[in-house]
């Protein structure tokens, strides 16, 4: 099956889209919503359906746990260790922006980073242990699953956070292992189409309608929010495959800013409101969405050039010195750099 290569451009467009919900937050507003979410959680399940895909193909080409720590090591680190104390100082000057609508919070979105985290360990679990398998990954997501339906009607954050997260990264990894078994853009095309049957006014009207005259179907206590959210995960998974990989096209760029954005975005939107506060005025969450992508986009670039991307290359150095003997590993460093670049996958 002929595959595309748009991961680059999704995950900045996922990172964008942290900005522009959290540009209504940090101003005292209402997130806008699309498939009944925030802008910013639907981008963070983007990015660990991205991340399920990507880290098992990861260590799936580094073949082994030392090499594939490393990689992760010199991608995610490198870049958080600045980013930290940029966010910890502008936090410090302007008093934990106590004066802001979103008060006390340093960088509201590294939250997502250690549950990604304890994803990657999981997989260079399963890799050692050489159940890195498609059957196996297929049990893990059922598992998990039924471990979340018996807990549905649960309000709490594992249920309603956490669960989510945690079952698409395992669905980006079932996805990556059954590639060569299943038509992903024929699933794409059809999970785009559950998702509009699921989430589009109108339609999910009609859906709930006809669904509601089935009471077998999830029992008297599960409604039809609690009822989609199954579907929603597989559908919303091999949607975001099909539009990285297996779309009728590319978008493809070497430059891979979706991390810097994540992880500089927050600080500098709450300093912009904070400075503008100072002066009696107030920030229309568009106007914040403008400035802080603008400023987040060039501290972004200069982590790209002058950190990650230097940190990739030496980690990928240290991974060929390890295996020099391994020709074909030493063979795809030194002829394709960008191409294993750009499938890294840095974070949420």
């Amino acid at each position: 099956m002929a595959t595309s290569n748009n991961f680059t451009i999704i995950r900045l467009i996922l990172a964008m889209m942290v900005i522009y919900s959290h540009s209504y937050a940090v101003t005292g507003h209402p997130e806008p919503t699309m498939l009944g979410r925030s802008f910013g959680n639907l981008a963070v399940h983007g990015f660990f359906v991205l991340s399920g895909f990507l880290i098992t193909e990861s260590y799936l080409r580094s073949g082994d746990l030392q090499s594939f720590a490393i990689k992760r090591f010199f991608r995610i680190i490198p870049a958080l260790v600045p980013a930290h104390f940029f966010a910890a100082f502008l936090f410090n000057y302007f008093a934990g922006y106590a004066s802001n609508p979103y008060p006390g919070l340093k960088n509201g979105p590294l939250w997502t980073l250690p549950w990604e985290g304890l994803m990657y360990t999981s997989i260079g679990i399963f890799g050692v242990l050489q159940i890195l398998d498609r059957k196996i990954i297929t049990s893990c997501l059922a598992l998990g699953m039924l471990l979340v339906f018996t807990k549905i009607g649960t309000r709490n954050d594992s249920v309603e956070i956490i669960a989510p997260l945690m079952l698409l990264f395992v669905t980006g990894s079932f996805i990556r292992l059954s590639q060569d078994y299943l038509n992903l853009r024929k699933f794409g095309i059809a999970s785009a189409v559950v998702l509009a049957l699921l989430f589009m006014p109108v339609l999910s009207d009609h859906a709930w309608k006809i669904l509601h005259r089935l009471p077998w179907a999830w029992g008297p206590s599960l409604d039809f929010y609690q009822f989609r959210f199954f579907p929603y995960i597989l559908a919303f998974s091999f949607f975001m495959i099909f539009l990285a990989r297996h779309f009728f096209y590319s978008i493809k760029i070497d430059v891979d800013l979706s991390y810097g954005v994540y992880i500089f975005g927050w600080p500098i939107q709450q300093s912009a409101v904070a400075i503008i506060k100072s002066h009696g005025f107030s920030l229309h969450p568009l106007l914040l969405f403008a400035i802080s992508v603008f400023l987040t986009t060039v501290i972004a670039a200069a982590s790209w050039f002058f950190v990650e991307r230097p940190m990739i290359q030496l980690g990928h150095r240290l991974v060929s010195k390890t295996k020099h003997g391994d020709k074909s590993i030493s063979h795809s460093i030194n002829i394709a750099p960008r191409e294993i670049i750009s499938h890294e996958c840095p974070h949420t």
